[in-house]
């Protein structure tokens, strides 16, 4: 099991390009959502169900053995 304080080996070509983008990999994004007046959201109704639809059209004997499976 690898920890923190386990040397990393890496690349040296890796090495030049993080050394290079240094700042965009060490520092911590200060507003990762953007800012909208209204957010958007899913209401879920309590006793309602999803609906039951399957998303693919399959050849009977594959719908046979995927019901045979599930």
């Amino acid at each position: 099991m690898k920890t923190t304080k386990d040397p990393i080996i890496m690349d040296p070509k890796l090495e030049k390009v993080l050394e290079k983008h240094k700042q965009v990999f060490e520092e911590l994004p200060k507003d990762i959502l953007p800012k909208r007046e209204h957010d958007h959201a899913i209401d879920i109704i309590a006793w309602s169900n999803p609906p039951n639809i399957k998303p693919y059209r399959y050849p009977y004997q594959q719908i046979i053995e995927i019901e045979r499976l599930v």
